[in-house]
């Protein structure tokens, strides 16, 4: 019984990190794709940790970095005073 033990809880932690390792490598679009699957699944749809994923993932697909802004000072923000040039 303890070996069987062991064998689920490796086979259990393997895909788990495979299924993590798979999602951080996916594109934005691609996992607002998966998600939108994931939601035909009753069970999940209605999960607080799944409707929490989905609009995480829907404000990352909204726009850029964040960093950027419409200010004139933002490239003299980003720039050193007194630095070398860089070309």
């Amino acid at each position: 019984m303890n070996l069987a033990l062991q064998v689920i809880v490796v086979t259990l932690l393997v895909v788990v990190c495979a299924v993590f390792s798979i999602w951080r490598l996916l594109s934005g679009a691609a996992r607002q794709r998966a998600l939108n699957l994931l939601a035909t699944v009753p069970l999940v749809a209605a999960t607080g940790w799944f409707l929490a994923l989905q609009a995480r993932t829907r404000a990352r697909l909204g726009g850029g970095c964040g960093s950027c802004s419409a200010s004139t000072t933002a490239v003299s923000r980003k720039q050193t005073p007194d630095a070398l040039r860089r070309y």
